[in-house]
């Protein structure tokens, strides 16, 4: 008979550790199909509640399937192109800024000198509108080389919308019904799916509000900075701030500094009022994740996948939190310190009555 050699808790927490390790290393090195293959689980998770309401309705399984399949398609190549597009516009447009961020920079020359700092080794003389094209220009070229990673998405989305059921059914068949991964296969789907809808709906109501703000305050390009709000809303944190720097620089240089900061407080104040206010009181129990885990999280799984990582870190989490960790009783402390709300402790049975 084999015998089982019994690790002390620190020995098994270094190897389960190195373990994490070395599957990390391995995501990181295929960086680019684990990006495709789980944003495509990503958009499949938020899509098939669309298509099994669909079949409630009487459509058939595969025309639910094609129209579920061809809406996404749509939509995430329409965000796609619509970027491109716009950041070509934008590039083409910028020239006309060009005595603007001049008479910007000769005013923080001025400024700078008059507190005494040196600006001859500043290299301000390199910033000007043709520079800033060239960056602008760099993005759209690379929005526009992403076609195969979205094709590569596209594929993988299409095996998941196709098999979704089917793969379900595997899964319960391998594993038992009333198998404990299972129940925690679901709770997890469904607190994915709750969190993505409310993200959805979230973002797009701040994106129309801070679109009506820029509006009214005579931002250019309002609309792309709209769209750019609501696709940076995904990423947990600090994804507002991606949305705000584009139209507060531009409103700066048209418009100048009182305006730019009137601007950026009612922006980040439309931001606020739904992150920290209204989003706790209706996803809090879906997602149960602290801020300090979700930002250790950002920064974790953007590094392992890059930009799909930004998006993709909350739902990582939570199904390393739900379906890994949950499961062995030995994490429970480190499962306490990644949630929003700590569990009460386990009763002590020494102290239970008889």
């Amino acid at each position: 008979m084999r015998t089982m050699i019994q690790l002390p808790p620190f020995a098994q927490t270094v190897l389960v550790l190195a373990a994490a390790v070395v599957v990390v290393a391995g995501i990181r090195a295929i960086s680019d199909i684990a990006g495709a293959f789980l944003m495509a689980g990503l958009i499949a998770v938020l899509a098939i509640p669309f298509e099994e309401w669909l079949q409630r309705r009487g459509v058939r399984k595969m025309v639910a399937f094609g129209i579920t399949f061809l809406i996404c398609v749509a939509v995430v190549f329409g965000v796609v192109l619509f970027f491109a597009i716009a950041a070509q516009q934008v590039a083409r447009s910028l020239i006309s800024y060009e005595d603007q961020l001049r008479e910007w920079i000769a005013w923080g020359e001025g400024q700078l000198t008059a507190l005494g700092v040196s600006v001859n080794d500043l290299p301000l003389d390199s910033i000007s509108a043709d520079n800033v094209i060239q960056v602008v220009q760099s993005v759209a070229n690379l929005i526009f080389d992403s076609a195969s990673s979205v094709l590569l998405i596209f594929l993988f989305l299409l095996y998941f919308l196709m098999e979704g059921d089917d793969l379900a059914i595997r899964i319960e068949r391998a594993l038992g019904p009333t198998s404990p991964t299972i129940l925690r296969l679901r709770t997890f789907l469904r607190s994915a799916q709750q969190y993505l809808l409310f993200r959805t709906l979230f973002g797009a109501v701040i994106a129309a509000l801070q679109t009506t703000l820029m509006l009214i305050m005579g931002v250019d390009f309002a609309i792309l900075w709209g769209v750019l709000s609501f696709v940076a809303n995904f990423i947990p944190n600090v994804g507002f701030i991606f949305g705000l720097i584009p139209p507060a620089v531009l409103l700066l240089v048209e418009q100048g500094p009182v305006p730019t900061v009137i601007f950026i407080a009612l922006y980040s104040l439309i931001n606020n009022v739904f992150e920290n206010l209204i989003a706790p009181r209706t996803m809090g129990q879906q997602v149960n994740l602290s801020p300090l885990t979700t930002f250790l999280s950002l920064t974790l799984w953007a590094w392992v996948l890059g930009a799909a990582g930004a998006f993709l870190a909350v739902p990582l989490t939570l199904f390393v939190k739900i379906v890994l960790l949950e499961a062995d009783p030995e994490y429970r402390g480190l499962v306490s310190l990644m949630s929003a709300d700590t569990p009460p402790p386990a009763p002590d049975p020494a102290k239970a009555g008889p």
